[in-house]
């Protein structure tokens, strides 16, 4: 339904004491819907009605290619505060502007150039109910202009103790004639398994795929997002993982490059592609990085952050810590960062591209 003229009283945060209840069954329904929304002088806001046993949403907009945008409000039945413009020391000083208040709300949302996306919770100790959900969306665009909003929400009872991660490897022509590039791919690969396997997360291999429309040397996406775009038209249903020579020209190198936290559902999206680069790390040491940096690159893409960027902000998730834990989703590559925290899992196993038991094949 969209909100023309929408007020909300916002409250506080809802939280648990603890993680939610999980069970092997997991989320039991998912629904999809999608709706043209209208941006009048860069804003544009809508409600959802969720069903009843919500337990999940994401949240994709696709928008001009030219423009920026943000969700930068989200509120819950009875103006519970998901997303939000919290006032703090750290986002006064963060230098984000309008970016602070949604990256610093207690489900974290970020802004990228083409759309954005929002997973809820990426916290798991919020609380997810269905009802009336208000939804504001910011653009750098002030011109009038539609995008396209799409929802994938999951219902149930609990959430999942396991699920299952189709995973789809693209190479460019020319590395895949290379049969050592693939030994190489498919031995990272067998460690992506190993790591996500601590998290609940059975990993599939669903094929190593040839595409013509990738090239092996890419630009930094900060500077141009075009040749990702051709790429990722090529998507699969699952997780479509790019393998291409470099990223970037800068030293140090650019190891990999989720294209959005979260990805996108969506199989071939602006928003639905991670790549990593060979280049990254010497094949011949003992410890590679490229199976590190496909299981941390696709960990972004399942709604994780860093436990603490450069800038010393740290991730809201409360059973992390930056000096504590071998973390996979530290700022710096190591090949020894390969755990991940309860919380962290479970917000993996959140994401519509993790499939649960329950929703059958």
């Amino acid at each position: 339904m969209i909100c023309v003229a929408c007020t909300t009283e916002p409250s506080s945060v809802l939280r648990r004491s603890s993680l939610p209840a999980q069970s092997a069954e997991g989320f039991t329904g998912r629904l999809e819907q999608s709706h043209s929304l209208e941006f009048v002088d860069g804003f544009a806001e809508m409600e959802l009605d969720l069903p009843s046993d919500a337990l999940s949403l994401l949240v994709e907009v696709e928008g001009d290619f030219d423009g920026e945008y943000l969700i930068h409000q989200l509120v819950g039945p009875q103006g519970a505060l998901v997303v939000d413009h919290p006032e703090s020391d750290m986002a006064e000083a963060s230098q984000l502007g309008a970016a602070a208040g949604p990256f610093f709300s207690a489900n974290r949302s970020v802004a990228a150039r083409g759309g954005t996306t929002l997973l809820v919770p990426n916290d798991p100790y919020l609380v997810m109910s269905g009802g009336t959900y208000h939804l504001g969306i910011r653009s750098t665009l002030r011109r009038t202009h539609r995008v396209q909003l799409k929802t994938w929400v999951q219902t149930g009872t609990a959430y999942p103790q396991r699920c299952q991660l189709s995973v789809h490897i693209h190479r460019p022509t020319p590395l895949a004639d290379d049969a050592d590039i693939d030994d190489r791919i498919l031995a990272a690969m067998t460690e992506m398994e190993s790591i996500y396997e601590q998290a609940g997360i059975e990993v599939s291999l669903q094929g190593l795929h040839q595409q013509d429309q990738l090239d092996s040397e890419l630009p930094n996406p900060a500077v141009d997002l075009e040749p990702y775009r051709n790429a990722f038209v090529a998507g699969r249903d699952g997780l479509n993982l790019y393998v291409v020579d470099s990223i970037g020209d800068e030293e140090p190198p650019l190891g990999g490059f989720a294209s959005a936290i979260p990805l996108s559902a969506r199989a071939n999206g602006l928003f639905s592609g991670v790549v990593v680069a060979l280049g990254f790390s010497d094949p011949g040491q003992e410890n590679d990085l490229l199976g590190y940096t496909m299981a941390h690159e696709s960990a972004h893409g399942l709604g994780l952050f860093h436990v603490q960027e450069f800038t010393g902000w740290e991730d809201p998730l409360t059973d992390t810590h930056p000096d504590k834990g071998n973390n996979l989703l530290g700022v710096l590559a190591r090949h020894q960062d390969r755990n991940v925290s309860a919380s962290q899992a479970l917000v993996m196993r959140t994401h519509p591209l993790c499939r649960s038991p329950g929703l059958g094949d």
